[in-house]
């Protein structure tokens, strides 16, 4: 019978300032001299879009505060309140580089408490910009776990982008986009393991279907301490975009490690589980979470046995393999091996959904298929509404001889192609960058 590990931060809300959010983790650790009170480490990842940097010669600065209150939920009463002050200084060098500052750069800040085992708080944070003088709130009531059990438990995992001895770089949130297959890792504390007794550890990723999208496999061997500090490899290279479920197992036989995820859960000794993001894939970028609208996009830019290929795929797992091979296709080029297609075809629908998306997604519309298949035109002229005549846009591109005509025919900046689109399996990757 297996124990699972309760994963606090999953219950943990992430609010937004209009379209700025932070998040938070809570990890608890066991305590060496007691089992009444439990070690909380609460994390909070500040976005830089929420924070006002102020030049400073050659560097950039911000600086803002975060306050911290833990309440007793009966009473109400503030048991603890921390107050951080922090600044974050970025070189100009790096400012420029970033450009448009986003959710996903964060500065972190750790705060760590010893709290009750098995109660509950109240836990209010709040981020205080000192420059501009705003501030992000949240709220909170997470239960304290418990680890007075003398069988073998697990403490909450952490994840982490970077280790440097024993100091690591957390990845707070769920999305593990800037974790490196190389660098990163998982996390957590083993107590009560039995003395020289090899464990295997997996992570596992897998889909909401329950199929296996990563497996990595270690051995942990407990030395007869209490505690044993155990760092683990997340992923490999061939993680998408999309949303999953890490599952954390500890089994003492190696064979079970390579089990379908019910029966590794079913024999393992103790878990631990966490649902995860891959906002944007360490393999191939997909631009959508969902793998039918991957093919759909695909299949713009395929024909013959690649188009047979993609829409034969019925389930996750063939879908998957069928991108997959038909990048491995695709990115031989001129007896190389290149990923750049695949880089200027996602960048395309990118871009496509981030400007012709007035009536869906933008890689739909007549004006991002067109530009998906064969890039920035060389000139775009543009008329607008006048008596008579609807507003149109006229693409023309020199270097293939062509030119595209696209009709706003009911004025709601649905442009429309006057004519037919370029054949499916049109794709002129090359022309990136004329």
């Amino acid at each position: 019978m297996s124990s699972t590990s309760s994963v606090a931060q999953e219950d943990i809300p992430t609010v937004g300032f209009k379209d700025v959010k932070f998040s938070v983790e809570v990890v608890s650790f066991r305590l060496p001299t007691t089992t009444d009170s439990v070690r909380t480490d609460i994390y909070i990842a500040v976005p830089y879009s929420f924070l006002f940097f102020q030049n400073a010669v050659d560097k950039y600065i911000a600086d803002y505060r975060v306050i911290l209150e833990i309440r007793d939920p009966v009473s109400d009463s503030i048991i603890i309140r921390r107050e951080q002050a922090n600044s974050v200084v970025l070189p100009t060098t790096v400012w420029e580089k970033l450009k448009e500052l986003d959710e996903s750069r964060a500065d972190a800040s750790q705060v760590s408490l010893h709290l009750a085992a098995g109660k509950s708080y109240k836990i209010k944070i709040r981020v205080h910009d000192r420059t501009k003088n705003s501030e992000l709130e949240q709220s909170f009531q997470p239960t304290i776990r418990s680890f007075a059990s003398t069988a073998m438990t697990m403490s909450d995992i952490l994840l982490y982008r970077s280790k440097v001895g024993n100091r690591l770089t957390p990845n707070i949130g769920t999305d593990i986009s800037a974790i490196s297959p190389l660098e990163g890792g998982v996390f957590f504390e083993l107590y009560n393991a039995p003395q020289s007794a090899p464990l295997w550890v997996v992570n596992l990723i897998a889909d909401s279907s329950g199929a296996d999208i990563s497996r990595i496999v270690s051995v942990a061997v407990p030395d007869g301490r209490a505690k044993l500090g155990v760092f683990t490899q997340l992923l490999g290279d061939d993680i998408w975009s999309g949303r999953y479920e890490l599952h954390t197992c500890i089994v003492d036989n190696s064979n079970d490690t390579s089990l379908s995820l019910n029966d590794l859960l079913r024999k393992s000794l103790v878990t631990a589980s966490k649902k995860i993001i891959v906002g944007h894939g360490h393999g191939i970028p997909l631009t959508t979470n969902d793998l039918d609208e991957s093919i759909d996009q695909l299949l713009l830019i395929s024909y013959g046995g690649a188009y047979d290929s993609l829409t034969s795929a019925h389930t996750p797992t063939e879908k998957r393999q069928a991108i997959k091979d038909f990048w491995a296709k695709m990115n031989q080029y001129r007896g190389q091996t290149t990923t750049r297609p695949m880089e200027v075809f996602y960048r395309r629908v990118y871009y496509a959904n981030s400007h012709f998306n007035q009536l869906g997604p933008g890689w739909r519309s007549d004006q991002g298929r067109l530009y998906i298949m064969l890039g920035e035109p060389t000139s775009i002229d543009r008329s607008s509404y006048d008596v008579g005549r609807r507003p149109y846009e006229a693409w023309t591109y020199y270097d293939l001889n062509q030119r595209f005509i696209f009709v706003d025919q009911f004025l709601i900046g649905d442009y429309r192609i006057s004519g037919p689109l370029p054949p499916p399996g049109t794709f002129y990757w090359e022309r990136e960058g004329q």
